[in-house]
């Protein structure tokens, strides 16, 4: 099949898929006559993988590893749930900053509601140098 119906079937624009085929991140797409990229099943399961592996927040340099780890799932069990891990913490990281940079916006707003002034105490806040934590 060709790029545009590879695209529809993926679910990914046909400028992603010619980066992944660019990068290696397929194996070799097969090409037509002309040269054309001529798409098969086997293409299309690997980038519904990678689509949902994406959704799962792994990299690319990540599915790179899974795509390879998935030719012999039973001798990957170890380095696949590793990486999974890896990825936990890191969003588990993500989830503890936005909660801290929420509690800092939460503290500002409170002081803009109950500040009777003219000024603006978050423009104060922001400003003053011996509250920044650079």
């Amino acid at each position: 099949m060709k790029i545009g119906e590879a695209s529809r079937r993926s679910g990914f624009s046909p400028e992603t898929l010619r980066y992944y085929d660019k990068i290696g991140l397929l194996d070799a797409v097969g090409r037509d006559a002309a040269g054309r990229r001529d798409y098969d099943g086997h293409d299309i399961e690997q980038l519904m993988f990678i689509r949902r592996a994406k959704s799962a927040g792994f990299s690319l340099d990540d599915i790179r590893v899974l795509l390879r780890l998935r030719s012999a799932p039973n001798e990957a069990r170890r380095q696949v749930l590793g990486l999974t891990q890896a990825k936990l913490a890191e969003i588990e990281h993500k989830i503890s900053s936005l909660s801290a940079f929420k509690d800092e916006l939460t503290r500002l707003s409170h002081l803009c509601c109950s500040d009777g002034g003219d000024s603006c105490p978050i423009l104060s806040q922001l400003s003053d140098t011996e509250h920044s934590h650079a």
